[in-house]
């Protein structure tokens, strides 16, 4: 707690708390701080506690880990440019190596976020992800045409964090999409489903026959990019969604639309419950699938 002396004009008299504009002299808001302040009113807040020993060494630890994750993002981002302008073959290689480290290292944390978000979610969602995420290799690629990319060939779970459109994903998220395909090319085989087959081509008619009221759920979701996913195959792209994945092979479409499914159900995506409500056949199926595997 401190006096306003900044802002406010607090005077050293108002209390025995220290004033803010030494605590700004001493490192306060500095340039990437992130720190806030707000008025107390003691007649508001007199039932307020103070935070516990455990409380604040939970917090600190959190700000230690944030601060490495940023200093390790801004190593890779240096690493990257020098690895780009240089002109000798010898020192790009090196600096493409050390980005490669420092990118490693943010892509480990948040690897570890994603299983913290697994062991929250109900079974067998969060179980049948989280394993996947504890057992799945990492690998930083330079791809230009890579963000995230589940590798079946080496069973790889590739990242690419130097494209330019890798910052535009949730990391959390689209991990949990590569993870399902994971889980679908090892143990659901999405594609050798006959039922999963039925359900999708009844879905691709329902589509067709009701293009109106589909036509409002692709606006009605026009910002989750899962759904508008399963929109387009569903579609067969006839459809205006925001997807990139375009034509795809009629197995290709089976592991897309697992994968999506996937993530929404996982999370409890409100997506998911709009597509059972047009394609309940579509879900049940699903779930019958990922929860039988």
């Amino acid at each position: 707690m401190f006096i306003d002396d900044v802002w406010s004009g607090g005077k050293r008299s108002d209390g025995n708390y220290p004033l803010l504009s030494a605590a700004i002299a001493q490192g306060l808001y500095h340039p990437r701080c992130k720190d806030s302040h707000s008025t107390w009113f003691p007649e508001l807040h007199k039932d307020a506690t103070p935070y516990t020993k455990e409380e604040i060494a939970e917090l600190e630890g959190a700000e230690r880990a944030e601060q490495r994750q940023q200093y390790a993002q801004r190593q890779a981002e240096k690493y990257r440019r020098m690895e780009k302008y240089s002109l000798d073959g010898d020192n790009q290689r090196k600096y493409g190596n050390l980005a490669g480290q420092w990118e490693q290292e943010t892509v480990n944390r948040k690897m570890q976020e994603v299983m913290d978000t697994c062991n929250e979610m109900e079974y067998p969602y969060g179980v049948t992800l989280g394993y996947q995420a504890q057992n799945v290799k990492t690998a930083i690629v330079t791809d230009p045409d890579t963000t995230f990319a589940y590798n079946a060939k080496t069973d790889t779970l590739e990242l690419n964090p130097a494209n330019p459109k890798f910052a535009d994903f949730d990391f959390t998220e689209t991990v949990l999409h590569e993870l399902a395909h994971r889980y679908d090319v090892l143990s659901a085989h999405s594609w050798e489903s006959a039922e999963f087959a039925a359900a999708l081509t009844e879905s691709k008619k329902y589509v067709i026959n009701n293009l109106d009221a589909v036509g409002e759920l692709v606006e009605e979701t026009r910002k989750n990019g899962f759904v508008q996913d399963i929109l387009e195959i569903l579609s067969d792209s006839k459809l205006d969604v925001y997807a990139g994945h375009g034509v795809l092979t009629e197995m290709a479409q089976k592991m897309e639309v697992f994968a999506n499914l996937s993530s929404l159900r996982a999370r409890k995506d409100p997506g998911y419950d709009l597509l059972t409500q047009h394609f309940p056949q579509l879900t049940k199926v699903f779930e019958h699938l990922f929860e039988g595997a």
